[in-house]
């Protein structure tokens, strides 16, 4: 097994627009209880006003408790900030483990010291956390229901795979030795990056382990808080994640997947009608039903473009 206590851990944030929730992120993180040596990186991935700099460098001035290195990023798009972000680190042969966060979330104080634990005990290649979700305003229940949902898993362990990087961290000797492209510039508008890359490292035989404690809060803003959103979400991350399997399976994959979302489509329609009388268990369908037409439409080369508006600031 590794011990992290000899290495740096690198916390990296990719941020665009959202100096206030960068502060938050970093304040945050500043109240770690981990003993070890941290060093923060961010790839400020508004090329024009640099907000996130400015938040950054401020921070520095006042006497911020990590070090921070501002990362340059030669291009928008989350794809390329991510991947400024591997790219800073992996040249850095002290540090030991890649963490990265979201500008929206804010990390609780034993984070960075349950993941140096976890990777330590269990000699994983990827971790996962769970994400908290903290909403602005009061919503009906079904869409507290539907939002609340982002426990991937109901237990600490040992998991075939992850399917996001909105908590995680890489061990930094496995991305070292993969020698492979990461995120993936094609999904830098439409999101689903981080499923592609960890669908790849799957097939390349990546261990991952996930974790409840190692939480993070994540700010859900009034605009993230709606109906519509919420449909057009489960839309998106049903296109996006049917592209990547489309982009790493074998061409009959299209044909299986398609004749498996038919099915799955009537077995919703006769849901919707049997939980009619429920708003959560309707509202549910409805999601299902939106995602699987995700997938229907990456299948006939529709692509959502997530990233055209910044929630939150």
């Amino acid at each position: 097994m590794n011990n992290f206590d000899s290495g740096v851990i690198a916390v990296g944030i990719p941020t665009f627009r959202r100096p206030n929730g960068l502060a938050r992120l970093l304040t945050e993180l500043a109240k770690s209880d981990y003993a070890g040596e941290v060093e923060v990186f961010i790839a400020d991935n508004d090329l024009a006003e640099q907000q996130g700099a400015a938040v950054a460098t401020q921070l520095v001035t006042d006497g911020y408790r990590f070090p921070i290195n501002l990362v340059e990023v030669s291009k928008n798009g989350i794809s390329e900030a991510r991947n400024a972000l591997i790219d800073a680190t992996l040249g850095r042969n002290e540090i030991v483990l890649l963490c990265m966060l979201d500008d929206d979330e804010w990390p609780s104080s034993g984070w960075l010291r349950i993941m140096a634990e976890s990777f330590s005990s269990t000699g994983a290649d990827i971790l996962g956390g769970h994400v908290i979700r903290e909403f602005d305003i009061q919503m009906p229940q079904e869409l507290m229901d539907f939002n609340t949902i982002a426990r991937r898993y109901p237990d600490s362990g040992m998991k075939p795979s992850l399917e996001a990087t909105s908590n995680i961290a890489f061990k930094l000797d496995w991305l070292r030795s993969w020698r492979s492209h990461f995120f993936d510039p094609a999904y830098s508008k439409t999101g689903g990056e981080d499923k592609e890359l960890l669908l790849r490292m799957k097939l390349k035989g990546a261990s991952f382990f996930w974790s409840n404690e190692a939480f993070v809060h994540e700010s859900f803003p009034a605009s993230r808080s709606t109906r519509e959103w919420a449909l057009q979400r489960a839309y998106r991350v049903g296109n996006s994640e049917m592209i990547a399997y489309i982009n790493v399976k074998p061409p009959f994959f299209k044909i299986k997947e398609l004749a498996k979302i038919i099915i799955a489509m009537c077995t919703l329609l006769m849901s919707y009608t049997i939980f009619s009388g429920s708003p959560v268990l309707r509202f549910r369908g409805r999601v299902a039903a939106e995602r699987a037409r995700g997938k229907i439409g990456a299948i006939f080369g529709h692509r959502h473009f997530e990233y055209t508006k910044v929630h939150g600031n």
